[in-house]
């Protein structure tokens, strides 16, 4: 295992992303992105690929998390960053979720089930750290600040 511990009252955020770890997809991704610099674009291209697709290299699988740093990722004061792969968009905007009553039930379990299993798996990475503050953004609030069914 990692030991990702570090004594330095350091902060960390978690980041939505999709399978590829690609965040200049989204407009806030790409913020993200300008902001942690070279550091953060070198971190993520250094992940290992679970597995090529047509769709890219998946470096996380939906449901899971991976880790960066600690690291100095230029105008980021968080010096963890996790990033982490749910199945809703990370520019929440996946109105096929919205509560639609031809959904099946199964589809509905997976969406909850993979929600949950990603934020567990950010807070197992955190778990490890040490860290004193974590910003997790909410997934599950859509752009015009309604929530999914």
């Amino acid at each position: 295992t990692i030991d990702y511990l570090y004594s330095g009252g350091m902060c960390g955020i978690v980041c939505w992303t999709n399978e590829s770890c690609d965040l200049t997809t989204y407009e806030l991704g790409r913020k993200f992105v300008e902001a942690g610099g070279h550091n953060f674009t070198d971190d993520v291209s250094k992940l290992a690929t679970l597995v090529d697709t047509s769709w890219g290299p998946v470096k996380c699988a939906t449901g899971e998390a991976v880790m960066l740093g600690p690291r100095s990722y230029m105008k980021l004061t968080a010096r963890y960053l996790i990033l982490a792969v749910s199945p809703l968009s990370p520019t929440n905007d996946d109105d096929e979720w919205d509560g639609d009553e031809n959904q099946d039930a199964d589809a509905l379990h997976y969406l909850d089930t993979g929600v949950r299993a990603a934020y567990r798996s950010s807070f197992r990475k955190i778990k490890n750290t040490g860290l004193e503050a974590v910003g997790i953004p909410t997934i599950t609030t859509k752009n015009t600040g309604d929530t999914y069914e």
